[in-house]
């Protein structure tokens, strides 16, 4: 089987870092919320947008309007 040896690094790279954390989601989540907000660089933010009218079901059309 082909291996590709940026993809080997990379995957070498996240299990250390999932390690450091305990493989724990929400450690890796805060640290990297920390990391974001101690780079002071723009983060972009998107606020949730509703879907199309023709993608809600039939019961919540009459509420979204």
């Amino acid at each position: 089987m082909w291996n590709d040896e940026i993809v080997e690094e990379v995957r070498q790279v996240a299990d250390q870092y999932a390690k450091e954390h305990h493989y724990n989601i929400d450690e890796i989540c805060n640290d990297l919320k920390a990391k974001e907000k101690a780079s002071r660089r723009p983060v972009a933010c998107f606020s949730p947008k509703r879907p199309p009218q023709y993608m809600l079901p039939p019961d919540n059309k009459a509420d979204a309007a």
